[in-house]
């Protein structure tokens, strides 16, 4: 009989000499993680080890991510002033785009009335298409933009986000900080959209 990578573990982690009490932890942690179609990371050099770098590499990108961008100033498609973007250095982006794919677009948790950046397996149900759909015939549409919309998300909340998920405080502080500047979610950054969409659940629901 195959062995499950529960079994796997067990044995792993008996052969390392951990109590029976801190394998019961772990393994509740990655079958809630698990259940939730989300990748199990127990630390920073598991995440590395997902990431495919060095826990060094991860580190330095934590620590300074607020230097791995480059910012510049886009017009606007109404032509009337212009947007700030924040756009990751390669390094980074790579790693967001790893926590988007991966993470992000793995939470199908997201209210029915969003059709924005959605995961791809999701695009065939929701795309401009099934937005536009549910006003057909309607006599008035009303069309808003959110001023400075990421800007407004905090680390706070993104740190949230990634704790209620699950992860535990270091990985979830991690994940955060890798997707935040300045305490921020940048707009420019792979993950900020899906971020969006997840933090301001809430919202959604009252507009």
């Amino acid at each position: 009989m195959d062995e499950t990578w529960e079994s796997l573990f067990i044995k792993q982690a008996k052969e390392l000499k951990h109590s029976d009490k801190f394998i019961k932890v772990c393994l509740d942690y990655a079958r809630n993680l698990h259940a939730h179609n989300l990748p199990v990371i127990f630390d920073l050099a598991h995440l590395a080890q997902y990431l495919t770098i060095s826990p060094e590499k991860l580190k330095y990108a934590i620590d300074n991510s607020v230097r791995l961008y480059k910012s510049f100033e886009l017009k606007k498609a109404s032509n009337k002033g212009t947007r700030k973007i924040n756009a990751p250095f390669p390094s980074l982006k790579v790693i967001q785009q790893w926590i988007n794919i991966n993470i992000l677009c793995s939470d199908k948790n997201i209210i029915s009335f969003c059709h924005a950046f959605m995961p791809q397996d999701m695009l065939g149900k929701r795309n401009i298409l099934s937005n536009a759909s549910p006003h057909a015939g309607c006599l008035w549409l009303l069309n808003m933009d959110l001023k400075n919309f990421f800007p407004t998300i905090s680390y706070p909340q993104v740190y949230l986000y990634f704790y209620q998920l699950g992860y535990i405080n270091e990985v979830a502080t991690a994940l955060a900080q890798l997707c935040c500047r300045d305490y921020r979610l940048p707009q420019g950054a792979p993950s900020s959209p899906m971020l969006a969409n997840h933090v301001a659940l809430e919202m959604d629901k009252e507009i």
